[in-house]
């Protein structure tokens, strides 16, 4: 049996996956800070999963090798003390260049091919889409990566009437009083996140655990950066699209923006770029004719975004990295009058 030890909060985690992929297997137990750990063991990455914090008892054969995610030296030690037989192996989660975290940790572990089919997506039985709306998350794990509330409302607003709900988590009650004009949904939980997501036709978002787990679990995502580099961090899945850094985008640029995407997504191209049940959002442009070349579909001048999964380029540095995880890095232009 191997151990996979992971102390990284939701997004790490997640960005992770590739490599747990790699290295997971039916003998694996992975213990993890984080509660998504129950996803991956859904999804067949690994056998069995436990918190870090799983108590003084160890009632098994000692691993064969543990699995150190990160270089943290407290971590090491507890390990070490606990594990005197097993083989400890460090795995580096920063990279020393410019490559993408999940890439660079995958390459970590021997770029196994596998783990991208395995966990480029990661199919849960227990998750299954309704589509029914555009989910929007204002919040992140730091203030400087949300973009500004304000702007984000003005977007929104002109968006037009498409079916649209706000998600707050526990970090962001304090938003709530923001968005009362909004419809909200509180997740102060796992399962409550999951059941929105599974209700999302697409995610709007920050730099957030709740943007990778939407982007890991296939929902389409728009994520804005502002001061995170997305070569190295950017959410990946079937479907991702990320816009940095926000501090160029105007609110009338960005609902632009949001149009264009959900133009690539059949449930708002129904009535010829009317939103059902609304009118078209303001300044987007017609949806592309069925079978234009663009990504996912859906022509758009200029957007490119589509990867080749199945031949990995000589350099996965810098924006190749992205490419070859399908995902769609556009920078902001400098703001100018609307």
């Amino acid at each position: 049996m191997n151990l996979l030890w992971h102390e990284g909060a939701l997004g790490d985690l997640l960005l992770s996956r590739l490599a747990i992929a790699a290295l997971g297997g039916e003998e694996t137990l992975l213990l993890a800070r984080s509660e998504a750990r129950v996803l991956l063991r859904e999804a067949g990455l690994v056998h069995e999963v436990a918190s870090t914090d799983w108590g003084p008892g160890w009632d098994r054969s000692p691993p064969d090798t543990v699995y150190l995610f990160g270089e943290s030296p407290f971590a090491r030690e507890i390990l070490s003390l606990r594990f005197p037989k097993s083989f400890l192996r460090i795995i580096r989660t920063r990279p020393r260049r410019r490559v993408h975290v999940a890439l660079f940790q995958w390459l970590e572990v021997g770029e196994a091919p596998f783990a991208l089919e395995r966990a480029g997506v990661l199919r849960p039985p227990g998750f299954s889409r309704s589509p029914e709306c555009l989910l929007v998350h204002p919040g992140s794990g730091g203030r400087s990566k949300c973009y500004p509330v304000g702007d984000l409302k003005e977007a929104l607003r002109r968006l037009g009437e498409i079916p649209l709900r706000v998600i707050l988590g526990p970090a962001e009650e304090d938003l709530a009083g923001e968005f009362s004009g909004f419809s909200v949904i509180r997740s102060r939980t796992l399962d409550e996140a999951l059941y929105a997501l599974s209700r999302a036709a697409a995610f709007l978002g920050n730099d957030s655990g709740l943007t990778h787990l939407a982007a890991a679990l296939g929902v389409p995502v728009l994520a804005l950066f502002g001061p995170t580099d997305p070569v190295l961090w950017a959410p990946f899945g079937e479907r991702v699209r990320v816009l940095y850094p926000f501090t160029r985008l105007s609110p009338q640029a960005l609902t632009r923006e949001i149009g264009s995407f959900l133009n690539t997504i059949p449930m708002f191209r129904r009535r010829e770029g009317c939103p059902p049940g609304g009118r078209p959002p303001e300044g987007v442009p017609k949806p592309p004719e069925a079978g234009a070349e663009g990504p996912w579909g859906a022509g758009e001048p200029g957007r490119t975004g589509t990867a080749d999964k199945t031949a990995k380029p000589d350099s996965l540095e810098g924006p190749a990295g992205l490419r070859f995880l399908g995902v769609e890095a556009v920078e902001v232009a400098e703001a100018g009058p609307d």
